[in-house]
Order: C-alpha cells, then structure tokens, then sequence
C-alpha cells in the first residue's frame, strides 16, 4: 500500500476507516447537499395535509427529523437532498393549495446512495 501524504492524509484520518481506503484507491464519491426544511428544518403546514408533506419528503429521499402541532398547523421537520428538491415550493403550493410554506438551509454534505452516484457517474462519462 502505497502511504498517503499532504492534504489526502489529513482528509484519510478525519473522515477515519470508511474513507481511508477509498482515498488509497482514488475512487471518487460523490457527495449531496443535505438541506434542511426550512430555517431551522421546518416545512409549517395545515393539519389536512400533512400525510401529503410526509409522502411528498420521504418520495424526495428526505428524511423526517419530527413534526410538531400547533393550533390547527403542523410543522414537519426534515432532512432532504438539494438535488431533490428542484421545484418543491410549486409542489409544495399545489398539494396544500397554496397554505403551507418552507425555506432551507445547507446542514452538510452527504454521500449520495448507490444507484443514484452510479446514474450520476454514467451521465458525467456520457457527457465528456
């Protein structure tokens, strides 16, 4: 094994075992924003909808953190990649009829699934 030196070294010890041999043979993994829903990972709203906001997130590869209720309005917490997130107020307006409301925030990168990175690598060697 050949030793790892310089900057590739200190992101082998902090990332630990999991990514240490990875870097050793130079694989890449790709990696998702992971956005939070919104502000402080809230998506705010109506009762009536909300097993429609859960579907909706969990169809998204998100992932809910908690919900609250509060006065007739439920605020879900969730995680969720940015990649999926493309066009969600549009969404998020036409299944509530316009009476929820978000915003986000970056949390961290995360590596993304399997079958995702390999449609991701396919569609970046096509391309080039």
């Amino acid at each position: 094994m050949i030793p790892i030196r310089g900057r590739r070294a200190r992101r082998a010890r902090a990332y630990g075992p999991s990514l240490g041999p990875a870097l050793h043979k130079g694989r890449k993994i790709p990696r998702d924003r992971a956005e939070r829903l919104p502000g402080v990972g809230r998506v705010t709203t109506p009762d009536s909808h909300v097993g429609d906001v859960l579907a909706d997130v969990t169809q998204r590869r998100g992932k809910v953190l908690g919900m609250e209720s509060d006065s007739g309005r439920t605020v879900v917490k969730a995680r969720v990649p940015e990649a999926e997130l493309y066009k969600y107020a549009a969404a998020l307006r036409a299944m509530t009829q316009g009476r929820a409301h978000h915003s986000r925030e970056l949390v961290a990168y995360e590596a993304v699934p399997d079958a995702v990175a390999k449609r991701i690598i396919g569609e970046v060697s096509k391309a080039s």
